[in-house]
């Protein structure tokens, strides 16, 4: 079991020298260095803390909810329309790829098996598995 979690801290680094994750890793550098993206991503996980503590409630507000979560929306909105954050999500996506990838690889050697590739592996997105 040593060996497995040997290679897999290998493994870990090998990802951390990537160049998939050092253009994340820098874009989230970059986009935090901006203060209307700090600012704004502070506004929004403000609100999204106060949304969860609110659903805890026995009786949550539907009006703080829905004020709460238009303040999100509106802040999301925002940052997607800022430069340094678009990159960050474009950096996230080719990281989230070379992740999958991975674990295709993996899932490959281990099983002898393909994930189909119409499955992205969140059932978040799916309309059931065949």
């Amino acid at each position: 079991m040593d060996k497995v979690f040997e290679k897999t801290r290998e493994l870990a680094m090998a990802i951390m020298e990537s160049e998939a994750y050092r253009a994340m890793h820098e874009a989230e550098q970059t986009a935090m260095r901006n203060p209307m993206a700090s600012s704004l991503m502070g506004d929004y996980l403000e609100a999204k803390g106060e949304v969860e503590a609110i659903l805890q409630e026995n009786d949550p507000d539907p009006a703080k909810l829905k004020a709460l979560s238009e303040k999100m929306e509106s802040c999301q909105e925002q940052l997607n329309m800022l430069d340094e954050v678009v990159a960050l999500s474009q950096a996230r996506e080719a990281f989230s790829q070379l992740i999958s990838q991975v674990n295709q690889l993996l899932r490959f050697i281990i099983t002898g098996q393909m994930e189909d590739a119409s499955c992205s592996g969140s059932c978040d997105s799916c309309a059931g598995c065949h």
